[in-house]
């Protein structure tokens, strides 16, 4: 049986071979892209592995999740456009009366 940290890293490289085939990273093309790379790998190996404190887990998950996941700005974006567009609206009814 592998010690917990050997099975973290097989499943951080594996993981992000499958992200470069679904196209959510890219192939490094220069040597800050390659550490960049290397430290997603470092942070994945490090979620996945139940030996480390649960602080450096949730930091490495926050970490992997901010350069893979795209922030919800689109909802905040939606929102603030409906709460500019009602005040547009109520400014105008006020303006028509």
């Amino acid at each position: 049986m592998k010690p917990v940290r050997e099975e973290a890293a097989s499943f951080a490289r594996r993981t992000i071979a499958i992200m470069k085939e679904q196209g959510m990273i890219e192939e490094p093309k220069t040597s800050e892209e390659q550490l960049a790379e290397e430290a997603l790998e470092y942070a994945i190996g490090v979620v996945r592995a139940k030996a480390d404190g649960t602080r450096d887990r949730l930091n490495a998950a926050s970490l992997v999740l901010s350069y893979t996941k795209q922030k919800p700005v689109a909802k905040s974006e939606v929102a603030v456009t409906a709460a500019e567009d009602f005040l547009e609206n109520l400014a105008q009814e006020h303006t028509d009366s």
